[in-house]
C-alpha cells in the first residue's frame, strides 16, 4: 500500500427516506444512521482505483513498513531516526480493522443482541415464561413486505434494493434485523407500560421524567378504547404516529443501554479474535467478519491499510518524541472525554459516529490517542497568540458560521440512481474533467454556465410520493448550484466528514472554504464521488460576533487548531514516509 496522494473513492450521501417508507422503516427499528465520507484533493492523474468487489474470502497480506520509511518520518518532523525498527501489523489485525471500519452496522447488531439476550435471562429467571419471546415467521415476513411495501409506494422509479442501501440497510438483511427489532419491543417496549422492565421505566425517567412514565401508564387504557373507535383510516394514521413515538422510546432506551453497558475494545487490549467485548460476553472477529467479507471490496480494503499504516507511523513518532500517552494515562482522559460531565444536547458517541463519521469507537479511539498525544507535543504552542492568529486566518469562516456561495461542477465516477460505480468511472471521470477545465480555459470561464448544465452530475433523488410528509427534506444539490453554505452543511451535502479529512489529508470543501478567494475558479479536486470544479461565487461575513475572551469559545478555537495542526503534522510524516 502507499500513502501518496492517491485516495479512495466512497460510500455516496444517502437518499434520505422521507414520509411513509421512512416511518414503516421506523417502527421496524430499522432506522439506520447513514455513513459517508470522502475522498481528499488530488489531480486527476493520480486518480482513485475502481472500488471493484472482492472476492469472498479475500486474500489478506501484513501491513509492513521499511525501516528507512519510518525513519524518513521521523527527519520530517526533526527527530532523531537511530535505531528505527520496521513495522509490520498482521493479518489478524487487518481482519479486525476491517471489522471496525467496514462492520459497524454488524457490531451494532451483536451488541443489541446481547441487550436482548441479558434482559431476556433476568426476566425468565423473575419468573416471565418463556412464550412471551416467541416470534412468529409469518410476523417477521408480513413486517417485512410491509416495508418494503411502503418503500415502492413512496420510490416507485427506484428498486427499493437501492433505497435501503442509501440508507445503510442491506436488503439481504432486512428480515433479521426486523426479527431482532420485533425481539427489542417484546423484551423492553412491550405496548402496556405497565409491562415494562425497570431497566426500560428507568431510562425514560432518567432521559424524560418520572411524570412522563406515569402519564403513559395511565392513559394506556383511554388510548386503546380511542383505537377501538376509530376508522380504518384513523387507525392506520394513528399506527403511523405510534410508529414514530416508539422509535423515540426505542432511541431512548438503547442510548441508556449503551451509556450503562461495560463495552471493550481492541485498543484497551482484547485478544485479536475479539473484537468487542460488551458486558463481560465476548464477540469474535470471525462472527462479524464473516457477515461482511462478501460484501468488501478491494479499495475498503486498502482503506484499512492506509488507516493502520498511517496510525502505526504516527504512534511510532510520537514515542520517539516521548509524548505517545500510555494506556494507563490515556484510559481516563479518554473516559472524561466521551461521558463529559453535565448536560448535552447530544451523546458524544452520537456526535463522533453520526457527525464526525468515525465508523466505530475504536476507531475513534486510536485516533484520539493520537491526538491528545501529539496536543502534549505542542502545548506551548496553544497560547492566545497562536489561537487568536489561528482564528483571523480560519476560525472566522469556520468558527462564526460565515458561507460560501459555491457552484459545482462535478464529473462523477458514481451512479447516483443505481447507488454504485460506474466501470472505469474513475478514468473517465478524470478524462471528462480535463476536458471541462481545458474548455473553461479556452473561453476564459464564460462557458461556465453551459458546461455546468452539461457536465456536471449531481443528483438529486425523485421526491416520495407523500411530498407532504418530508417537512426536514435534504437540501437540494441542482446541478451543483449549492447556494450559501456553512462548511458543516458544505461536509453534509458533498458526503465529506473529519474521520475522511484526518485520513486523506485534506477536503474538497476546506478547499473552498479556505484556499479560494471570491470569484475563483479551482480544481479539478478528486472528491468522494468523482472531480469537483468549483468557482466561488461569494463569501458571506459571519453572523456573530464572537471573540477569544468567551471561554467556551476560546476552548472551540483550540480544538480546531489541534485538529488542523495534527492533520498537518500526520499528513506531513506521511508523505515523507511514502508508505508502500
Amino acid at each position: 500500500m502507499r500513502l501518496s496522494p492517491e485516495r479512495s473513492p466512497t460510500q455516496p450521501q444517502p437518499v434520505r427516506l422521507r414520509g411513509w417508507a421512512a416511518l414503516a422503516l421506523a417502527i421496524l427499528g430499522l432506522g439506520a444512521v447513514p455513513w459517508t465520507a470522502t475522498a481528499a484533493l488530488v489531480a486527476p492523474s493520480a486518480h482513485p482505483q475502481e472500488a471493484a468487489a472482492a472476492p469472498r474470502g479475500p486474500v489478506l497480506e501484513p501491513v509492513e513498513i521499511r525501516a528507512e520509511q519510518v525513519a524518513n518520518a521521523l527527519q520530517s518532523v526533526g527527530l532523531s531516526a537511530d535505531g528505527t525498527a520496521p513495522i509490520r501489523i498482521g493479518v489478524p489485525e487487518l481482519r479486525r480493522q476491517l471489522v471496525y471500519q467496514f462492520g459497524s452496522q454488524a457490531l451494532d447488531s451483536r451488541k443489541v443482541d446481547v441487550f436482548i439476550e441479558q434482559e431476556r435471562a433476568a426476566q425468565i429467571a423473575a419468573g416471565v415464561s418463556p412464550e412471551r419471546f416467541e416470534i412468529g415467521e409469518q410476523e417477521v415476513k408480513r413486517k417485512v413486505e410491509e416495508a418494503l411495501q411502503s418503500v415502492r409506494d413512496q420510490y416507485p422509479t427506484l428498486d427499493p434494493a437501492v433505497v435501503l442501501s442509501y440508507n445503510n440497510i442491506d436488503i439481504r438483511n432486512l428480515e433479521r434485523m426486523t426479527r431482532q427489532s420485533t425481539m427489542f419491543d417484546i423484551v423492553f417496549l412491550p405496548e402496556n407500560p405497565d409491562e415494562w422492565p425497570a431497566t426500560t421505566a428507568e431510562a425514560i425517567k432518567g432521559r424524560m421524567s418520572e411524570a412522563f412514565v406515569t402519564q403513559l401508564k395511565d392513559g394506556y387504557a383511554k388510548r386503546q378504547e380511542a383505537l377501538a373507535n376509530m376508522t380504518e383510516e384513523e387507525r392506520a394514521k394513528a399506527k403511523q404516529s405510534q410508529g414514530i413515538f416508539q422509535m423515540l422510546l426505542r432511541t431512548q432506551v438503547q442510548q441508556e443501554l449503551n451509556a450503562a453497558a461495560k463495552i471493550e475494545w481492541a485498543s484497551e487490549g482484547l485478544p485479536v479474535e475479539v473484537a468487542m467485548r460488551i458486558n463481560g460476553r465476548d464477540i469474535p472477529v470471525a462472527e462479524v467478519y464473516a457477515d461482511i467479507e462478501s460484501s468488501l471490496t478491494s479499495q475498503q480494503i486498502e482503506e484499512a491499510r492506509r488507516w493502520m499504516a498511517k496510525c502505526a507511523l504516527l504512534e511510532a513518532v510520537l514515542q520517539r518524541a516521548g509524548k505517545l500517552l500510555s494506556e494507563e494515562e490515556f484510559a481516563p482522559l479518554y473516559e472524561a472525554h466521551v461521558h463529559p460531565p453535565g448536560e448535552s444536547v447530544f451523546p458524544m458517541e452520537t456526535v463522533i459516529r453520526q457527525f464526525q463519521k468515525f465508523p466505530s469507537m475504536d476507531v475513534y479511539r486510536q485516533y484520539y490517542r493520537l491526538l491528545a498525544s501529539y496536543e502534549r507535543m505542542i502545548a506551548g504552542e496553544l497560547d492566545d497568540q497562536n489561537l487568536q492568529a489561528h482564528f483571523d486566518a480560519r476560525g472566522n469562516r469556520l468558527l462564526n458560521l460565515g458561507t460560501v456561495d459555491a457552484e459545482l461542477i462535478l464529473c462523477a465516477a458514481f451512479d447516483f440512481e443505481q447507488n454504485r460505480w460506474h466501470p472505469d468511472g474513475w478514468k473517465a471521470a478524470a478524462e471528462e474533467a480535463l476536458q471541462v477545465t481545458e474548455a473553461l480555459a479556452a473561453a476564459e470561464g464564460s462557458n461556465w454556465d453551459e458546461l455546468l448544465e452539461r457536465h456536471s452530475d449531481f443528483w438529486d433523488p425523485p421526491a416520495p410520493t407523500q411530498a407532504q410528509a418530508q417537512p426536514n427534506a435534504a437540501r437540494k444539490k441542482n446541478k451543483g448550484r449549492l447556494g450559501a453554505m456553512n462548511r458543516n452543511e458544505m461536509l453534509q451535502i458533498l458526503g465529506e466528514s473529519d474521520y475522511r479529512i484526518f485520513l486523506e489529508g485534506g477536503s474538497v470543501t476546506d478547499e473552498i472554504f479556505f484556499a479560494l478567494e471570491e470569484g475563483q475558479v479551482g480544481g479539478p479536486y478528486a472528491g468522494p464521488h468523482g472531480y469537483y470544479i468549483v468557482r466561488i461565487l461569494a463569501r458571506n461575513a459571519p453572523t456573530l460576533a464572537r471573540n477569544l475572551a468567551e471561554a467556551n469559545f476560546r476552548e472551540t478555537v483550540r480544538q480546531d487548531y489541534l485538529a488542523t495542526r495534527f492533520s498537518g503534522f500526520a499528513a506531513a510524516a506521511c508523505d515523507s514516509a511514502e508508505v508502500e
